[in-house]
């Protein structure tokens, strides 16, 4: 068995990069609001069930209504599809079926364990330690008895373990055909609450994906790949008055981003400005998901979706 196998750990959010980057045509809602916590806001809808325009009225979180299944290896949670009709939900899409990643460890991966061995040693005690080739030559009796007795305790939690995988992979297929039957219209939603009257003006929404790369927690490398952009022209807003910018049948796996501004700020300059942000905060060790300073207030940004590349690679060496 190698070192890698042991003390090598990735952790790896999904290089299935979606191709659909098109910017939908957006479609503008005017309500009225008596209060709101934020001026802008940018959200994912999972989708809508009910009749559409009656539906996006009543958007809600996914809390109590619309949640994946979960495997948790003794045992799993079932999904939930409570979503009332008409209403949309906010969340990312599924993350899809768990595998089921339980096995038993022969003889050899076990006293790797059990010596806490790594980077190519074992080790007894304080005083003593011997090289990873010599691992069964220390094998005891006594750690032979102990494998066995594992090894039954094991492969009975391995074969309980399968039993409810299976469970829960007939409860995820129930689970998600009722999903895709009832929510349509995966989108975009970026509301804008002013408090003062708004003129009508510029935005320019743009997508990409995230890819950042680490390790042990700190970032070698992180970037908004393959930004796309469109700009628009939007409503007068007035004070009091909620505008709702709808980009419906969006690709939901991606990131997306919002900016106002004023027509003479070419959108290409903002874009540059986003997209050199992340190797800045970087240098200066800050959240490389931060946005440009000369932009707060009038930007926003979703969090990395499924399509982001997200690597965290940790060595015990």
């Amino acid at each position: 068995m190698s070192l890698q196998t042991v003390f090598f750990l990735s952790l790896y959010a999904s290089s299935a990069h979606a191709d659909d980057k098109t910017i939908p045509t957006p479609k503008f809602v005017h309500s009225r609001i008596e209060k709101a916590d934020d001026f802008l806001t940018i959200e994912r809808i999972a989708g809508c069930h009910g009749n559409l325009d009656d539906a996006k009225s009543q958007v809600l979180a996914p809390k109590d209504i619309l949640q994946e299944p979960e495997f948790l290896y003794s045992s799993y949670t079932k999904g939930v599809f409570n979503v009332p009709s008409p209403s949309c939900v906010i969340d990312d899409n599924p993350s899809g079926v768990q595998p089921l990643n339980m096995g038993t460890s022969d003889l050899e991966e076990y006293l790797f364990t059990e010596f806490n061995c790594g980077c190519g040693d074992c080790t007894i005690s304080e005083d003593i330690t011997f090289g990873e080739d010599e691992i069964m030559a220390h094998a005891t009796e006594q750690h032979k008895k102990d494998y066995a007795t594992y090894k039954i305790q094991r492969d009975k939690e391995v074969a309980e373990g399968k039993v409810i995988h299976e469970q829960y992979t007939a409860d995820y297929s129930r689970w998600s055909k009722i999903r895709d039957e009832k929510l349509t219209n995966k989108a975009i939603r970026i509301t804008v609450t002013p408090s003062q009257d708004m003129a009508e003006g510029t935005m320019t929404i743009y997508n990409f994906y995230w890819q950042m790369w680490s390790f042990c927690g700190v970032i070698n490398s992180a970037n908004r790949i393959n930004i796309q952009s469109k700009e628009f022209s939007h409503p007068a807003v007035k004070k009091g008055e909620q505008l709702t910018v709808w980009l419906d049948n969006a690709n939901t796996d991606i990131s997306w981003g919002v900016v106002f501004h004023n027509q003479e700020r070419a959108s290409q300059e903002i874009i540059n400005l986003i997209e050199e942000e992340a190797d800045r905060r970087q240098l200066e060790g800050l959240d490389p998901e931060g946005v440009p300073e000369t932009l707060k207030g009038v930007i926003m940004e979703t969090g990395p979706g499924r399509a982001a590349d997200l690597s965290d690679n940790c060595c015990a060496c």
